[in-house]
């Protein structure tokens, strides 16, 4: 066979969930064809011509690593989630099901389960095949990686040192010496719009938004007027007190744990200011807030080098949990997760113990001893553990919320354990 005129021979490597979520932050259908069609975007890559031949490279070796335990919460009402419908399939994604798909375009899938506290084992099995094939009997000209994360660096620099050709596929914000190692680097948006823009999910687009609807809604805020009035204005003449009824006595204020060391403040209000707003807080709002939490914290690790995944619960869904696991303490973490998960199922929640690890993470990131008994209030306090702690991830990694994005966050945490408004008269 005639070397000079065939293309490189390559190896292939998938990291399938940093991919899957890097594509997800950009357009869901591109997420979702990336899993669903592997074989679209690799004739792609391998600039397959109209009778099929190879134009680009030759990928002898194709492998895919990937989490089966992973999944996704599709939008409903979104491109895919009314394209999962309409075959019947509900807007849960999981990992798992596009394993067929990549079997079938030749892909060897390597099951990647998550390990302690939710690390995955993909890094590690991906740099070591990688090292593997620089001594394979087959001398592969080009190494193609599918990935961006910069925790691969090592191993590109490796294979650069062994001459060899390197192409990576990353997102506009990889790092500089990430993108210097390779000879190629194939950008996201082409990737997703040259590899698999003709796919039949493409043509399911989001319902049209009004065009004076801002990208981030925000909250309902009460009108000026409602604002606390001047300093130097007489203050409101306080109500006279009620008299305990003699057969029943008054019940004393809820507890209210003090502010935490980072958290805050909450928007001061006038008198009655409440009462202007229109209703309680949107809970689509508190949604939107938490799922923009878990984007901006997406691939992010924190000092002990462990991802920073954030599950986008419901709020009834967080606020079982906290309350389940502040009734539970003492408790250990990895032991009480499944127990957790199966109790919120039973209570009609949709919760994975792996979801109840990261939640728990994110309180032991906060410096909460659930190693011992909780106290009365102990729901509230998780929860607010829980806001300061995220903002604290957040500006770490110098991202700051907008103050009703702020407010929509501190609602989806602690809602459900603020104490009611008192009855007027």
């Amino acid at each position: 066979m005639n070397r000079e005129n065939s293309p490189p021979r390559a190896a292939l490597y998938v990291d399938f969930d940093n991919v899957f979520m890097a594509l997800l932050r950009w357009d869901e259908r591109a997420a979702y064809a990336f899993g669903e069609r592997p074989d679209a975007w690799l004739a792609w890559l391998e600039g397959r011509a109209g009778d099929g031949s190879l134009a680009t490279r030759r990928t002898l070796v194709r492998r895919c690593y990937l989490n089966p335990a992973g999944y996704h919460d599709f939008q409903p009402g979104r491109a895919v989630a009314r394209y999962r419908l309409a075959r019947e399939l509900r807007n849960r994604c999981y990992f798992s099901e596009f394993r067929a798909a990549f079997v079938q375009a030749g892909f060897e899938v390597v099951d990647c389960p998550p390990l302690a506290w939710l690390k995955n084992s993909a890094d590690m099995k991906l740099a070591l095949d990688m090292r593997e094939a620089l001594d394979h009997p087959t001398r592969f000209e080009e190494f193609v990686l599918l990935s961006g994360d910069s925790d691969f660096l090592p191993a590109l620099m490796r294979l650069r040192a062994h001459d060899r050709r390197i192409t990576v596929l990353a997102q506009d914000t990889a790092k500089a010496a990430y993108l210097a190692a390779a000879d190629l680097v194939v950008g996201l948006e082409d990737f997703a719009h040259q590899g698999m823009g003709d796919l039949p999910i493409a043509q399911f687009a989001d319902p049209p938004r009004p065009l004076a609807e801002p990208t981030r809604p925000p909250l309902r805020r009460p009108p000026a007027e409602h604002l606390p009035e001047p300093a130097d204005t007489d203050p409101p003449a306080t109500p006279p007190a009620k008299a305990p009824s003699d057969t029943q006595p008054a019940a004393p204020a809820p507890a209210v744990p003090e502010r935490l060391e980072g958290e805050p403040p909450r928007p001061i209000l006038a008198p009655g200011a409440e009462a202007a707003a229109e209703g309680p807080p949107d809970a689509a709002a508190m949604q939107k807030a938490a799922s923009l939490v878990q984007d901006l914290l997406w691939g992010s690790r924190d000092a002990k080098a462990l991802p920073q995944d954030l599950p986008a619960f419901g709020p009834a869904e967080l606020a079982f949990l906290l309350d389940a696991i502040a009734r539970a303490q003492p408790l250990d973490p990895v032991e009480a997760a499944a127990r957790l998960a199966t109790a919120a199922t039973a209570a009609g929640h949709s919760v994975s113990a792996r979801e109840v690890l990261a939640l728990l993470r994110w309180l032991l990131r906060g410096y909460v001893r659930l190693g011992e008994p909780a106290p009365a209030d102990g729901p509230m306090r998780l929860a607010r553990a829980l806001f300061v702690t995220l903002l604290n991830a957040l500006r770490a990694l110098d991202e700051k919320l907008t103050e009703p994005e702020t407010e929509a966050l501190r609602q989806w945490t602690q809602q459900a354990f603020m104490p009611a408004p008192l009855p007027e008269g």
